[in-house]
């Protein structure tokens, strides 16, 4: 026990004589500029006070949030018109997405494609999608690295499922969804 003692009792007489090799107490305010490297770690600490959680493994996302795929894509889904303004027929619905490739896609890029998104009604039944609606329309794209599109992604609404309390937008065949009513 006593040795355990004594080697704290060192250590702490070594921190003290090498705050006195430094020029003071612990309390002692610098008068010296920022070095480079102490500008350097004042950005990383930000960066990392910055840094927003991936949303890998998550399947269900709120208007407005963002999807990160394991390979580093993300596609948020930004806001929905339910019915889309000015339309006839069976009145569509779109929704305004933004996709973007990761900062290391396989091959160099990666294909944005509107067609992956659809609908799950609450009887479970699936509609899909389309793309010439609603100005600006979401085009299909290949995407390079940190390259993003976006657009919006027109959906059909059948009339039977205009009282639907609840609209479910899905993406790669159900694999995550956006609540969009």
């Amino acid at each position: 026990m006593r040795s355990r003692d004594r080697r704290w009792k060192g250590g702490l007489i070594g921190v003290a004589m090498l705050l006195t090799a430094c020029g003071g107490s612990p309390t002692a305010t610098p008068t010296a500029t920022p070095t480079s490297e102490e500008a350097l770690l004042k950005k990383l600490i930000a960066a990392e006070q910055a840094y927003v959680e991936p949303t890998v493994g998550r399947t269900s996302f709120a208007l407005g949030e963002t999807l990160t795929l394991p390979d580093g894509q993300t596609v948020t889904v930004l806001a929905a018109e339910i019915p889309v303004k000015g339309m006839t027929g069976e009145a569509p619905y779109g929704v305004d997405v933004k996709w973007c490739a990761g900062p290391h896609p396989d091959g160099g890029a990666v294909d944005s494609n509107g067609f992956r998104f659809g609908t799950r009604w609450t009887d479970d039944t699936r509609t899909g999608s389309s793309l010439g609606e609603k100005e600006p329309r979401f085009v299909n794209a290949t995407l390079r690295a940190g390259r993003c599109n976006r657009g919006w992604v027109t959906l059909s609404y059948p009339f039977e499922h205009r009282q639907d309390k609840a609209i479910v937008l899905e993406f790669q065949d159900g694999l995550y969804e956006w609540k969009v009513k």
